[in-house]
């Protein structure tokens, strides 16, 4: 038998799996305020010290793939040449994985938000999540459920191959459990 607190995180990332799941199945994109276990992100310890400038390139990462970069984002259009931020959060279980060095795994229930900032919009344009659930989930992603919401107000966003694409590039990030965390000094 598993500890009272073992089984509680058990239920809580299969009710948390279950939700999103729901939420990708139905016709209509699903707004991120209707999920409760995502809507409150930016509640969540931030672990940028304020918006994070990052170049086009790599601001277009971790959304679904709409051609080549660099690309217009789907849910807006985004001028080209435009300053382009992020911010990450963390729930409290990721949250002080996220602020040691690489290597910890992160336990099932942890959940990254990373907001895609353009200057000057007070709302992001986007926001991506990674959702840790229990070994075996996903092996080649290292067990991380990616879900990216976008447009205004925010809809769930049918990964498609861009789910494909984030289980390549994080999956191989095996040194520090699928997190590349460049916008933290400490790493």
């Amino acid at each position: 038998m598993l500890p009272l607190r073992k089984q509680l995180l058990v239920v809580r990332t299969l009710g948390l799996a279950a939700l999103v799941s729901l939420l990708a199945v139905q016709g209509e994109p699903q707004p991120l305020d209707q999920s409760s276990a995502l809507r409150d992100f930016a509640s969540w310890r931030e672990v940028t010290a304020g918006p994070y400038h990052v170049p086009e390139q790599l601001w277009t990462l971790c959304m679904p793939p709409v051609g080549p970069p660099p690309a217009e984002h789907p849910g807006r259009p985004v001028a080209t040449g435009a300053d382009l931020f992020i911010r990450v959060y963390a729930n409290p279980a990721a949250y002080p994985l996220m602020k040691s060095p690489r290597g910890p795994q992160f336990p099932a229930g942890s959940i990254l938000a990373k907001a895609k900032l353009v200057r000057g919009e007070s709302h992001p344009v986007g926001v991506a999540f990674m959702i840790k659930h229990e070994a075996g989930y996903n092996p080649a992603a290292l067990d991380w459920e990616f879900v990216f919401f976008e447009g205004d107000p925010l809809r769930q966003v049918a990964m498609d191959a861009g789910a494909a694409s984030c289980a390549e590039c994080h999956g191989s990030m095996k040194e520090g459990d699928g997190v590349f965390g460049s916008y933290l000094p400490d790493r």
